[in-house]
């Protein structure tokens, strides 16, 4: 078959799949599989259901958004404040995914698009699916929800309220007045600026973990926690 993929070598085969580009292969070889299977006489009747092409392709740009999101979560130095962060974009973004579907446009959603300008889409057949993704991913991430907005707190340490529930986070530190220590540290002009350095420094710095540890032990006694 004339076809740009010939082989998998040996030696491929697990990044290739490890790589999560199996659905993006899949559907880039879609019409040679098609052709294959029919020079060998075999019938698989969903590559030909319109219904079954949409769950595909949604399931092919999805996995997509998702595995970038995945890459983000991964990698040398990161701390618990970027993970928060890229799970706080990625929410917004499924947001934006969700809106693209029920109006029919999928900007963001490259396959489908493409697959439009050959069948009609009924965006609530899709649209459900986006729904269970939402469902499934506040499920997977309640530690995030519940006590993401305190994460800033090591490089926004004024910024914490007394009455926020994720405070029993910090219990072990034994700080009875908690929010005494913040207005000392908040008033403090240098060491305001310090957390303001720590915030630029940690915008370049590879190992942000040390550096908002290297911060934090520099802060003098008064200020320790």
């Amino acid at each position: 078959m004339d076809s740009i993929h010939k082989d998998l070598p040996l030696h491929c085969s697990v990044r290739w799949l490890s790589g999560g580009m199996v659905l993006d292969l899949f559907v880039e070889c879609f019409d040679a599989i098609k052709a294959f299977l029919i020079e060998k006489e075999q019938d698989y009747p969903e590559l030909e259901d319109e219904k079954w092409l949409v769950k595909l392709m949604f399931l092919r740009d999805i996995t997509g958004h998702l595995n970038k999101f995945n890459v983000q979560l991964h990698g040398t130095g990161q701390t618990v404040l970027a993970l928060f962060d890229a799970w706080t974009a990625f929410v917004a973004k499924i947001g934006v995914y969700s809106r693209d579907i029920e109006r029919g446009t999928f900007r963001y959603f490259k396959h489908l698009k493409e697959l439009l300008a050959h069948q009609t889409i009924n965006p609530d057949d899709v649209g459900k699916y986006m729904r269970e993704l939402e469902s499934e991913f506040s499920a997977r991430f309640q530690d995030f929800q519940q006590h993401g907005p305190v994460f800033s707190f090591f490089i926004y340490p004024g910024n914490l309220k007394e009455n926020n529930p994720s405070l029993s986070m910090f219990q072990w530190m034994g700080i009875e007045e908690f929010e005494m220590l913040q207005i000392e540290l908040k008033a403090s002009s240098l060491w305001a600026s310090k957390f303001t350095e720590l915030r630029k420094t940690l915008e370049t710095s590879i190992y942000q973990g040390a550096s908002i540890l290297a911060c934090w032990d520099s802060l003098p006694e008064k200020f320790e926690v």
